[in-house]
């Protein structure tokens, strides 16, 4: 863990958790129509439970996310931004969207729903990717 830049990993989960947001901001109404729900129905579906542990979650999630991200580049030595996306990019295509895609097609959820939710991850992977991978620790002399 000492190989880990504690704070890009921590800065990456937090840009993810934004990116996420902003995602399902712009990609909302086309997200709420692939999952065959409005928004009313959601908000009844919480039946009067506070929101606050919905976001708490995501956001632990985020950051188990990047130090994940972080804890393989640092097993593989990957160095720089562009390789840093590189990974990412592998990691988000091949491992993320294969489970994404196989619950989801139990679930009997539209592809839509799979290209949204997946395309979430994939991008936000690339983003922390750069992040981590471009900023790298001093070294110590």
């Amino acid at each position: 863990m000492n190989k880990i830049n504690h704070k890009a990993a921590i800065v990456a989960g937090i840009v993810y958790y934004g990116i996420q947001s902003a995602w399902f901001t712009v990609f909302g109404k086309a997200w709420l129509a692939a999952l065959g729900k409005t928004l009313p129905q959601i908000m009844s579906e919480l039946d009067g439970k506070p929101y606050w542990p919905l976001y708490v979650t995501a956001f632990v999630c985020d950051l188990v996310l990047a130090y994940a991200i972080a804890y393989v580049f640092a097993l593989t030595s990957t160095r720089g931004a562009a390789a840093g996306m590189k990974l990412a990019l592998v990691l988000g295509v091949f491992i993320v969207t294969p489970v994404t895609l196989t619950n989801y097609v139990f679930e009997m959820h539209p592809l839509a729903l799979v290209v949204i939710d997946a395309g979430c991850a994939v991008f936000g992977f690339l983003v922390m990717g750069a992040i981590i991978g471009g900023w790298q620790k001093k070294a110590t002399t």
